[in-house]
């Protein structure tokens, strides 16, 4: 079991997850704000392991829905002229998560949560919902890192119905999801419904019985981002290299360091979609690496050769701090180092690939895992 206690337990842990967010998954502070509320109002953050969980215990699947790019000022005159100027909703997962209970009369008790995805505000706004519920947060999730798609977790992916789906905002603005005729469409009108409030909202799903779902589960993914935030934090205190610290951790591996030469991001369809480019320096120097996001990292380049793509991920942090970054931070001229890291075996087989793969999104070329 683990306990978020204190303000370090909650950076370490959001820096973990941000780790494994690959570039999206939400922004730390965000994230960071959400679990110290719950802590200040008294709540317990408590994660379980899997097996603490009966199989008739209820589940459900909160998350965020939406665009983590900057918000501009057209788009913030834009929520002005709809009365959108002031948010009323905390916890937009968790108005989402009391909707969906709402839509089936408030009759079920929820055991547990189960966040879809790990991201910093991704999985903390998931740990934080069940704060404020009273009830624990399971250590597994259905992805094992972050995707652009909330039905590319695996439940989704093997024909599981996600509807009903709750829908939050900010502001106040309740919708339900009752049905999609795929899980293409429900994606499609869950990003319409977070295009329309000019932003994130938050979602709920899959309120199920955890022996409907358990076996689409990924175990330990929580405490294990736990453990990067916190072996990252101490690498920094300590100058010890931190490639072989996270390579005994997680199977990472340092890809290439330097200075970001270029970098451009859109707002495309309710994703933010754009390329990094990074100059090396040190043993990289005469090198480039160049990535392509659809909110998180999916390609990268070395000298114009495909050199890694999803599903394994690929994650930037600051050369100094070691901070991991989500790519709307980025800016020229920042010095990072990029680390690729396995995909969860989950991944592997031939109904995932294709779901998380460069012809995915839209490369005519396979996949290339590191060392694999």
């Amino acid at each position: 079991m683990l306990k978020l206690t204190n303000e370090q337990d909650i950076k370490d842990f959001t820096t973990g997850c941000c780790f494994f967010g690959t570039g999206g998954g939400g922004n730390a502070d965000f994230g960071e704000k959400m679990l110290r509320d719950v802590l200040e109002q008294g709540k317990d953050i408590t994660i379980i392991n899997h097996k603490n969980i009966d199989d008739e215990g209820w589940i459900i699947c909160p998350y965020l829905m939406g665009t983590s790019g900057p918000e501009t000022d057209e788009i913030k005159q834009e929520k002005i002229k709809y009365g959108l100027s002031i948010a009323t909703v905390n916890n937009m997962p968790a108005a989402a998560t009391n909707s969906l209970l709402n839509y089936f009369g408030n009759k079920i008790t929820l055991s547990a949560i189960i966040p879809y995805e790990i991201g910093a505000a991704a999985t903390s706004s998931a740990v934080a919902t069940a704060a404020m519920l009273g009830i624990p947060t399971i250590d597994a999730d259905f992805v094992g890192r972050s995707v652009p798609e909330a039905t590319q977790m695996l439940p989704a992916l093997y024909g599981m119905d996600l509807c009903p789906t709750a829908s939050s905002d900010a502001f106040g603005n309740e919708t339900i999801i009752n049905k999609a005729v795929n899980r293409h469409m429900l994606e499609r009108i869950g990003k319409h419904i977070a295009s329309a409030s000019f932003g994130l909202i938050g979602q709920a799903t899959l309120l199920h019985r955890f022996e409907n779902i358990k076996k689409y589960i990924i175990t330990d993914t929580l405490s294990k981002a736990f453990a990067v935030g916190k072996v990252l934090r101490e690498a920094k205190n300590s100058h010890t290299k931190i490639d072989i610290l996270l390579k005994n951790l997680i199977g990472a591996k340092k890809i290439f360091s330097g200075i970001i030469y270029k970098f451009k991001g859109n707002d495309e369809k309710g994703y933010y979609v754009g390329e990094i480019i990074i100059n090396g320096k040190n043993e990289f120097e005469g090198s480039s690496l160049k990535i392509w996001f659809k909110n998180e990292n999916h390609i990268a380049w070395i000298d114009e050769s495909v050199f890694l793509t999803s599903p394994d991920l690929i994650s930037i942090i600051d050369q100094n701090s070691y901070e991991p970054y989500v790519n709307n931070q980025l800016k020229e001229n920042m010095k990072v180092i990029v680390f690729g890291t396995p995909a969860h075996s989950a991944w592997l087989d031939e109904k995932t690939m294709e779901s998380n793969s460069p012809k995915y999104y839209g490369f005519n070329f396979e996949a290339k895992l590191i060392d694999r």
